[in-house]
C-alpha cells in the first residue's frame, strides 16, 4: 500500500446527526464563548489562524466517537465547550 493511499485511508467526516448535532451546539456555543469571532474584533481571540475548535475521532470495534472541544474548554475549562456528537444509533 502506498503512503498516499494509507493517508486515505483515515479520513473523517461530521455527516447526518453528527453534523446536524456540531452545527446546533456550534450556534448557542458561539453566542457566549469568548473566543468566537464574529469579525467585529481587531484582533482574532482564537489565534491568527483561527484553531477554535478540536475534532478528535476515536475508533473502537463498535463504531467511531466524536467529540468535539473549543477552546474555552482547554483553557477556562467551561464543560458547556465540548459535546460528544457520536451517532450512538447508527452502531
Amino acid at each position: 500500500m502506498s503512503e498516499l493511499n494509507l493517508v486515505e485511508a483515515y479520513t473523517f467526516r461530521l455527516m447526518g446527526v453528527e453534523l446536524e448535532k456540531f452545527l446546533a451546539w456550534e450556534e448557542e456555543h458561539n453566542k457566549t464563548c469568548p473566543f468566537y469571532d464574529d469579525g467585529t474584533s481587531p484582533i482574532c481571540p482564537s489565534g491568527a489562524i483561527g484553531g477554535q475548535m478540536t475534532f478528535s475521532f476515536t475508533n473502537t470495534g463498535l463504531g467511531t466517537i466524536v467529540v468535539v472541544e473549543c477552546l474555552c474548554y482547554t483553557v477556562h475549562k467551561n464543560e458547556k465547550g465540548k459535546i460528544n456528537v457520536t451517532d450512538f444509533d447508527s452502531w
